[in-house]
């Protein structure tokens, strides 16, 4: 019995997540205060970096950066996932999409100083 409810709350937690976003990224924008580096991504390199938040319970989180707890925010054409600590945001496009667009989505992250990374892609699900 003891081995039973260890199992059983791990199954929960696992099968808990409900995915909330998923997107892959096209683009990949480094940027300093000195200068900025473009980088086109496919393949591996944008599975890579794909951009993951899921909910559990009432809460959302970065799964594709660490696990971060994020601040849902919906506005008429676009749902923003910001991370709690200020380290960055997902804008999601939540309007009639085009299927020429060249991105659904932005993820913009921050990294030590003023370095920030940004990725532009497209979404394989809403953000609804």
């Amino acid at each position: 019995m003891r081995v039973l409810i260890p199992l059983f709350l791990c199954a929960v937690s696992l099968f808990g997540d409900g995915v909330v976003f998923r997107g892959t990224p096209t683009l990949r924008v480094h940027s300093t205060f000195e200068h900025d580096e473009r980088q086109t991504l496919t393949g591996d390199a944008s599975d890579k970096s794909e951009c993951v938040i899921v909910q559990r319970g009432k809460k959302y989180f970065w799964a594709s950066r660490g696990d971060e707890p994020m601040t849902r925010i919906d506005s008429q054409k676009f749902t923003y996932f910001v991370h709690t600590g200020g380290a960055g945001y997902v804008k999601i496009f939540t309007g009639v999409r085009d299927p020429n667009a060249s991105a659904e989505y932005i993820e913009h992250i921050n990294q030590e100083g003023f370095e920030v990374v940004t990725y532009w892609g497209k979404a394989e699900t809403s953000g609804k």
